[in-house]
């Protein structure tokens, strides 16, 4: 299967010595290997403990190993119901569609976008960079993800309980 994702890096520096608080990079990149090479040059080693790198969940970290449930999916699925196009509608309503979702994601196994993904997580982590997940799956999802990233086993660097700063955000939009 052709891999059809981008992945994005949201690199915020937080630095005292600036004009202002926080730099924010964005940074569109093919591969993780072009990301630690961006890491690499735009951050310095004075600035690591206060970089946070941000992901996305969904076609960054993981993704469906099909097209049913996949982000995709949704996006369709959802535009559907926008446009009252009810024809192809999986769900009468975005509440239904999100119960369908849940149903097909719970029974699928989430897959890495990038097998190198655990490697540079370690590699940043190590190094001191600040990780965070963040999602725009609904609520309901929560727990869901949770296992999805235990699975692709790339959680373990975001939640640590006895160091706070490996987090995972539920960024609710719906």
């Amino acid at each position: 299967m052709k891999k059809l994702f981008t992945n994005i890096l949201v690199i915020v520096l937080i630095s005292v010595n600036c004009n202002s608080l926080a730099t924010v990079i964005l940074k569109k990149a093919k591969s993780f290997t072009v990301i630690d090479n961006i890491i690499k040059q735009e951050i310095s080693a004075k600035d690591i403990h206060s970089t946070l790198l941000v992901f996305d969940d969904d076609d960054t970290l993981m993704n469906m190993p099909t097209i049913l449930g996949s982000s995709a999916w949704w996006y369709w699925q959802s535009h559907l119901l926008k446009s009252k196009n009810f024809f192809h509608a999986e769900a009468d309503s975005i509440s239904q569609l999100i119960v369908e979702n849940k149903a097909i994601m719970s029974q699928e196994s989430m897959m890495l976008t990038d097998t190198t993904i655990p490697n540079y997580l370690q590699q940043w982590k190590n190094a001191g960079y600040n990780l965070l997940i963040e999602t725009a799956r609904s609520s309901t999802f929560n727990t869901l993800t949770d296992q999805q990233l235990s699975q692709v086993k790339i959680l373990r660097f975001f939640n640590n309980k006895t160091n706070n700063k490996y987090i995972l955000f539920h960024k609710n939009y719906i």
